[in-house]
């Protein structure tokens, strides 16, 4: 039997790497040589973990819990990072904003300037939108690459800005709302803020999300094209 101390890690990183939606106990205990009541009072620490007849069920919410308490455990962010397809990487995203009040859309596509443009996933609360553009960066991002990358963002950002009413989805008054351009990505990084958009590690998105209104005040908004002051792209 493993020693608590390793299987732990071993538990997550299995888990966080499985391909299928569900893994009952019994293949668990048959692949890591430990007893289902092992699991059950491990993973039940957790607290999000969904468990059905002694079934994990690998939701989004499961894998979040999942990954914050391996990156706790010690098991290194690359670990987790080449784990994640990009279609969780979004949905990890969108649950955490629905989570924290926000309306949400994946995928999010509109016409600006003669073009058609997409966002991973934008959130709205209040007067606020959140637009993120998901980085699934395995390896540490260069700070050019991420400069690149906030720059596009932001540009992306201006062009909805643009709009002279609602885009599609958004239940809004558009003529009021504020955007804030952010990257979140796989690794974590130093730089919080790179050419006025927000850097924001996948495992710190809770935490970002949580000082939100405090942390907005950090970088320039967008104004759509109802408010009275000037839009501008400000790189710096």
């Amino acid at each position: 039997m493993a020693h608590p101390a390793s299987y732990v890690k071993e538990l997550y990183i299995m888990l966080l790497k499985a391909k299928s939606e569900k893994i009952d106990f019994a293949t668990i205990s048959r692949r890591m040589g430990i007893g289902q009541d092992e699991i059950k009072a491990c993973l039940g620490r957790l607290g999000d973990v969904r468990i059905v007849n002694n079934t994990v069920v690998l939701d989004d919410v499961t894998w979040a819990s999942l990954a914050e308490h391996a990156v706790r455990e010690g098991v290194p962010l690359y670990e987790i990072a080449r784990s994640i397809s990009w279609q969780r990487f979004e949905a990890l995203t969108e649950e955490a904003l629905i989570r924290h009040g926000f309306e949400t859309i994946r995928d999010f596509r509109f016409k600006s300037e003669g073009r058609r443009w997409q966002i991973d996933v934008v959130g709205l609360r209040g007067v606020d939108l959140v637009c993120f553009d998901c980085k699934q960066w395995k390896a540490g991002g260069k700070s050019s690459a991420l400069l690149k990358s906030a720059m596009e963002q932001m540009r992306r950002v201006e062009a909805l800005s643009h709009l002279k009413t609602n885009p599609k989805g958004l239940r809004t008054d558009w003529n009021v709302v504020k955007i804030y351009p952010a990257l979140i990505t796989l690794l974590d990084t130093d730089r919080h803020i790179s050419a006025g958009c927000f850097i924001v590690p996948v495992l710190r998105l809770n935490h970002f999300l949580d000082e939100f209104y405090d942390l907005r005040g950090l970088v320039k908004p967008f104004k759509t094209s109802g408010h009275e002051s000037a839009r501008q792209l400000n790189i710096g």
